[in-house]
């Protein structure tokens, strides 16, 4: 039986995970600097935010692009359950669009959270502490796309207090450039299945990449699928002087059998 090193278990329920009160008003974000959205106003649809050609209707509509960089820094109390979320979406090109979730953030979205579908790339970052339910997580480019979209993972010191929750995981293959970073320079923990991505339904494949950086030299990781998690499998790996005991130990074994 695998050991979870993770203290809450994920739930398919798409309810909000902020306060009572709902979101008002977001669209997608196009203003010219770096923001960090903590408040209710920041999720407003009020001007500059609005992309040209949106509306104020499309109250449920968020995201980053333009290669610009978005961070979530709390629960959004105040705020709540939104219908989308686009991560590198809009303005096709070479710069990445980047949208961090801290260790005190938290997000519902009802349909899709995007990262890099359309003709830019996207570059979402997952803190240990945050929380992200969603009901299709889709990674993929379209064809032409220029660069390729990048999920990093950030553990903490006993591993990932949430997985990200899907109801489908979708790593479409247009073309490659679906990768997965996972940064365990925090991770103090010892050998066992860390779940990265929950899931009831995956499509499209596999990530293209995946890189594993920061663990302790006693440790070694590797990413498998089961049949609804994306899992980092840690295991220990031998000292040296161990491996070399182990070695010596089966040549004098070896030895006496031929005596």
């Amino acid at each position: 039986m695998k050991t979870k090193l993770q203290y809450s278990i994920h739930t398919l329920a798409l309810a909000s995970l902020f306060s009572a009160s709902s979101l008002q008003g977001a669209t997608i974000f196009s203003i010219v600097a770096d923001a960090v959205w903590e408040t209710n106003t920041d999720w407003s649809g009020a001007a500059p935010k609005v992309v040209p050609g949106t509306t104020l209707s499309q109250v449920d509509l968020a995201g980053v692009n333009g290669g610009r960089k978005l961070t979530l820094n709390s629960d959004a109390s105040g705020a709540g359950t939104i219908s989308t979320m686009n991560v590198g979406n809009q303005n096709p090109g070479t710069a990445v669009s980047t949208f961090t979730m801290t260790s005190l953030a938290s997000l519902s979205v009802t349909t899709n959270f995007y990262v890099g579908p359309n003709g830019s790339a996207g570059h979402f970052i997952y803190n240990d502490g945050a929380s992200l339910s969603t009901a299709t997580f889709l990674m993929g480019r379209n064809n032409g796309a220029p660069a390729s979209s990048t999920v990093t993972i950030a553990l903490g010191t006993v591993g990932l207090t949430n997985a990200i929750g899907t109801t489908t995981l979708n790593l479409r293959q247009l073309e490659a450039g679906q990768n997965l970073i996972i940064d365990a320079s925090s991770y103090t923990g010892s050998a066992g299945d860390i779940d990265l991505i929950t899931f009831t339904n995956r499509t499209g494949g596999d990530f293209n990449s995946v890189s594993i950086t920061g663990l302790d030299a006693g440790l070694a990781g590797a990413v498998s699928y089961d049949a609804d998690s994306v899992n980092l499998n840690i295991t220990s790996v031998p000292e040296p002087s161990s491996t070399a005991l182990l070695g010596l130990g089966g040549l004098a074994l070896i030895f006496r059998r031929r005596k």
